[in-house]
């Protein structure tokens, strides 16, 4: 669990930067788009804060699919994010 890169079965390196991570009692297991460390340390660390600020309705959602890390960090940025109803 934590952040790390993507690695075939011969340990050669592809894609993104995965977060994996246990929210709510389930593995959520996310290819960010991204392989900045800094930009995916402060996806990682928007899940926590979102679970601090009460916003569970958008954890359940990206547990779900219904939207993305990269979405919900793009609103965050903009400081567009609210809590849903």
């Amino acid at each position: 669990m934590g952040i790390y890169l993507q690695t075939r079965s011969d340990g050669t390196t592809y894609g993104t930067l995965v977060i994996d991570r246990v929210i709510n009692g389930k593995r959520l297991k996310i290819s960010t788009g991204s392989k900045d460390k800094k930009t995916v340390r402060r996806m990682d660390d928007l899940i926590s804060d979102l679970k601090d600020r009460g916003m569970d309705t958008h954890l359940k959602h990206l547990v779900e699919g219904k939207v993305t890390i990269r979405q919900l960090y793009e609103l965050d940025q903009k400081g567009t994010l609210r809590a849903s109803p």
